[in-house]
């Protein structure tokens, strides 16, 4: 188990790692063809498959499988992205932008995962062409870090107004090798902060950018009415633009537009959400985790060799659940259990 300074010492290698630079037109790194990130642009608060262009770290938090498509005033597909969340491997994301306007196509494949219960960090790898299957051009890396604080750090962080309600982040983007300075990026860093006001249903964020040519800060809220959950509405201001957007919320879908006033960009993306949220599947886990270890119980008592397999049966099914669900309270409590049976 990683410790709280080894866990640092990883993350800050990792950002070492990448040391080089490439500049460009920064399309990927401004992502206004995505809605959500056009309005929300903040590497705090995305959650899901495009948060392999914003911070990957997100895609820890994926909820469900995500399938994701935009499209601009032309109505032509711009951007596809599939992501999932794997057991203990963390979500993974993977896709393709056409930005056929500028003749500017890619790859991208991403990943991030949960180091600690208030921790995550993620990977993206990145390629631009003149075809999205065309790998002579450029290659680009981020890497980025979530933090949210909470209770798993430290008892205090308890308080209802903290635990996990602010996310904190740190991503270094398109780092690598530009072969074609037109279709190019700018490598940037970027921290963000967000807050979840869930009493007035309102997310606030704030995004400092220190590098490149565009605006040092974005702000913005996002606003989803309790009464009325089927509506979304966004808004966020930075030196140059005010972007406005909005989103239609379903039980497995939304559908989600924006809107910038001084360059007249509008997009609309839908996004499409399949299989249980992972609260749901760490439930259905831990009804298995009891069944096991009920099982072990009774093998105990009467002295069967089987109840020690079947304990950790059932201390890797609790595992899981929490991988799923952190918060899970009752797998946490009967994980622990069988932790002292075993030991």
């Amino acid at each position: 188990m990683l410790g709280k300074h080894g866990t640092v010492k990883i993350s800050l290698f990792i950002i070492v790692f990448f040391v080089s630079l490439s500049f460009g037109r920064d399309e990927l790194l401004n992502s206004s063809f995505i809605p959500f990130n056009a309005v929300i642009y903040s590497s705090a608060l995305s959650r899901d498959g495009a948060s392999v262009l914003i911070n990957p770290a997100n895609l820890a938090k994926l909820d469900r499988i995500n399938m994701l498509f935009t499209s601009g005033d032309s109505l032509n597909l711009e951007y596809f992205s599939v992501a999932s969340t794997f057991s203990y491997v963390g979500g993974l994301a993977l896709g393709f932008y056409d930005l056929r306007a500028i003749n500017k196509q890619g790859l991208f494949l991403g990943w991030g995962k949960e180091l600690t219960g208030y921790l995550a960090v993620g990977l993206t790898l990145k390629t631009a062409s003149t075809g999205a299957f065309r790998f002579d051009r450029d290659f680009w890396g981020d890497v980025g870090l979530l933090f949210y604080p909470n209770a798993t750090l430290w008892d205090v962080l308890d308080a209802p107004a903290i635990d996990n309600r602010l996310y904190l982040s740190l991503v270094l983007q398109n780092v690598g090798v530009a072969n074609d300075l037109t279709i190019g990026e700018t490598m940037q860093l970027r921290s963000g902060i967000g807050y979840d006001f869930k009493e007035i249903w309102t997310t606030f964020f704030f995004e400092k950018l220190f590098l490149g040519n565009n605006a040092p800060f974005v702000m913005g809220v996002e606003i989803t009415p309790a009464p009325l959950p089927l509506i979304s509405l966004r808004f966020s201001y930075d030196l140059q633009n005010i972007r406005l957007g909005m989103a239609l919320n379903g039980e497995d879908f939304s559908a989600n537009f924006s809107y910038i006033p001084v360059s007249g960009e509008f997009h609309v993306s839908v996004n499409a959400y399949f299989e249980k949220s992972r609260a749901d599947k760490a439930s259905d886990l831990v009804e298995k985790g009891l069944q096991s270890y009920n099982e072990a119980k009774i093998l105990g008592k009467q002295n069967d060799d089987d109840a020690f397999d079947t304990y950790k049966k059932a201390r890797s099914l609790f595992n899981l659940a929490l991988f799923y669900d952190s918060e899970n309270t009752k797998a946490s409590y009967y994980r622990n259990i069988v932790d002292r049976r075993l030991d």
